[in-house]
């Protein structure tokens, strides 16, 4: 998981969002050798799995509070099903208000 460049791991039972961690943290705590396990097994055995998340709809000040609650750098976003879109990060939804300030004092 860590030499494919990969942040996270998202936890999803029956298609539904059940959880994240770091990548890093997950690949810690897998014991050594070839070893399958079940999701339950697996999931009840990792450590620090989060289940925080945020819903589209949210707006930017919403999702940044909660980030800054839950002092986290990046957060799942999923929808009312519970289905995991994609996870989005302090830097991207700063780096976008900043451009749409630069958008509309260009404008003016």
């Amino acid at each position: 998981v860590g030499t494919l460049g990969l942040k996270y791991v998202v936890f999803q039972k029956n298609g539904l969002f059940d959880g994240w961690i770091l990548s890093g943290n997950f690949v810690l705590q897998l014991p050594e050798g070839d070893r399958t396990f079940s999701y339950n097994q697996l999931r009840e055995n990792i450590i620090g799995v989060n289940t925080q998340h945020v819903k589209p709809q949210e707006n930017t000040r919403q999702v940044l509070s909660k980030m800054q609650e839950w002092r986290m750098d990046a957060v799942p976003v999923v929808d009312d099903d519970s289905k995991w879109l994609f996870f989005t990060t302090r830097g991207e939804i700063l780096s976008s208000l900043m451009t749409n300030i630069m958008l509309e004092e260009e404008s003016n």
